[in-house]
């Protein structure tokens, strides 16, 4: 009877151990709602309100602009895209927030409802600023990198005519986008991106791309485009953790253990694995094709499977624990025929709509699998057959606004002049230069509009990154004073809108808003 008693007494203390590990385990996998079930409904109800800002207010052509900008809303014309911003700021508010029946604390900062994304931890809105670092960090980071490559006989600033070494700057909406993207493509939603035109489309899907390349692309992670808005509580506690540890250890005592060694080191944040799914962890290899008006639909066939490789007899997919994401650049570029179809479009709609294509030379059908799509072109959808269109999540980048090309000017002039050791008194001009050629682009859009005998009048962004370019030539043994640094962005400025502008009227009036801005910002 001991021996039975004793038996019984150790397999009962071997089952409750049992039972504590599986409970320790089951609680470090539990999901944040799962743990506080009481803020459930109204996390379902933020997320909601983000799922309809972006399903209805996504596809709509907007500016983001602070609110301290549109204070006099009936000032504002009708059209305006500004307007387009308030408007449905205002109607979600209305419907969610105002209502007896809801009563959701929607955000009050600002920025509109779409500056604002949803942590789950906290069931509050954070801005997506919080997720893209501030100007001085960047400079900062790019400055120690750019000395770094310089040290190692890397030219990293080297110009070239295309533009092709301004380094890609996030900003709030490209991060937002990027996340949106990466949500949509995970669960293979077809992505289409629009914009107006130099607005950034391409760079901002390639930089996604550059980031989900690869094994595990879409894991929710600390550094993954998923995980850095997915556990923001998480990184950013993480990150505050280590910062105090840092202040606390003396910097012998880091040394000694060879904490310094490694100053880079990312925080680390457990993955929530509630939020991954079985395949998840698939790599990712990504095809691109960049459409033009002679691109043919036996082309673009040819240009989709050369990724692909063999499953089955009738089956194409992509290699072994991967999937094929294509990005199709100016979708909207393909001349229509005689009866008025787009074959290259034709085919995209075909593969989304059953699932594969047809082999032309054997006349038999292949299913392909593993394959998604994210495409951009400018907003002319009257030019796309809406049977393609019905199948793309469609999201709309914005002009950026002011202070966003600000920072950007900022960035990297200031690693410019930084790395280069110019002068204080031309560091210091930076900021003339910024605000004169942010003055002077906006006065040229509004004043030098297109005519049928003046169709090349068509001034974008890519028109400020070329003198962007052209100030990042800047000799400092040339440029040593801001007099100088003033002549260099007057020679810049003109290289890039004078010389487009064909008669005299239009060039004196350039000069005459030139002279202005000069006198506004330099005297």
């Amino acid at each position: 009877d001991d021996l039975n008693d004793t038996s019984s007494k150790e397999a009962n203390s071997r089952r409750e151990s049992v039972t504590f590990k599986d409970i320790e385990k089951r609680d470090e996998n539990t999901w944040y709602p799962e743990k506080n079930p009481d803020k459930l409904t109204k996390i379902i109800q933020k997320l909601f309100v983000f799922a309809f800002t972006w399903a209805f207010g996504g596809a709509l052509n907007r500016e983001d602009e602070p609110r301290e900008n549109i204070p006099f809303c009936p000032s504002l014309e009708s059209d305006s895209l500004a307007k387009v911003t308030y408007d449905f700021d205002k109607l979600v508010h209305e419907l969610f927030g105002n209502s007896s029946q809801v009563g959701i604390n929607l955000p009050t900062g600002e920025c509109s409802i779409f500056g604002y994304f949803v942590d789950i931890e906290q069931c509050e809105f954070i801005p997506w600023s919080d997720l893209v670092p501030n100007d001085q960090t960047l400079i900062q980071r790019g400055t120690s990198l750019l000395t770094n490559l310089q040290r190692s006989g890397k030219n990293f600033l080297k110009i070239t005519e295309c533009g092709e070494c301004i380094n890609y700057t996030a900003t709030r909406d490209t991060t937002c986008l990027s996340f949106l993207m990466s949500l949509l493509l995970k669960n293979s939603c077809p992505v289409l991106l629009t914009g107006e035109s130099g607005v950034g489309k391409t760079a901002a899907i390639n930089q996604m791309l550059e980031k989900i390349e690869g094994p595990g692309a879409f894991d929710i992670k600390h550094g993954s485009i998923l995980g850095d808005t997915l556990l923001y509580s998480e990184i950013k506690k993480s990150s505050s953790l280590k910062q105090n540890i840092t202040i606390l250890i003396p910097e012998t005592h880091k040394t000694a253990t060879g904490s310094s060694d490694n100053p880079t080191k990312k925080p680390e944040v457990r993955t929530d694995k509630k939020l991954l799914k079985n395949n998840d962890h698939k790599g990712v290899v990504v095809s691109t094709i960049n459409f033009s008006t002679n691109i043919t639909a036996a082309k673009t066939k040819e240009m989709i499977l050369k990724k692909l490789i063999r499953r089955t007899k009738d089956t194409l997919g992509a290699p072994k624990n991967n999937r094929i994401l294509i990005f199709i650049d100016d979708m909207n570029m393909p001349v229509s025929d005689t009866y008025g179809a787009q074959p290259p479009l034709e085919l995209i709609r075909q593969l989304l709509d059953l699932g594969g294509v047809y082999d032309t030379k054997k006349n038999t059908w292949k299913n392909i699998q593993d394959l998604s799509i994210v495409a951009a072109c400018v907003p002319v959808v009257n030019d796309i057959s809406p049977r393609l269109l019905k199948h793309f999540s469609m999201l709309v980048l914005p002009h950026p606004s002011q202070d966003i090309l600000y920072t950007i000017f900022q960035v990297h002039l200031g690693m410019y002049f930084s790395i280069n050791n110019f002068t204080p008194e031309v560091q210091k001009s930076k900021d003339q230069i910024i605000s004169c050629s942010l003055a002077i682009y906006h006065q040229v859009r509004q004043n030098m509009l297109p005519t049928p005998t003046k169709c090349h009048y068509m001034f974008n962004l890519r028109d400020m990154f070329k003198l962007l370019l052209g100030l990042l030539q800047a000799d400092r043994t040339v440029i040593n004073s801001k007099e100088m640094a003033a002549l260099l962005f007057v020679h810049e400025a003109t290289r890039v809108f004078h010389d487009r502008l064909m008669d005299f009227t239009d060039k004196s009036l350039f000069y005459r808003l030139l002279s202005k801005e000069l006198e506004n910002y330099f005297q």
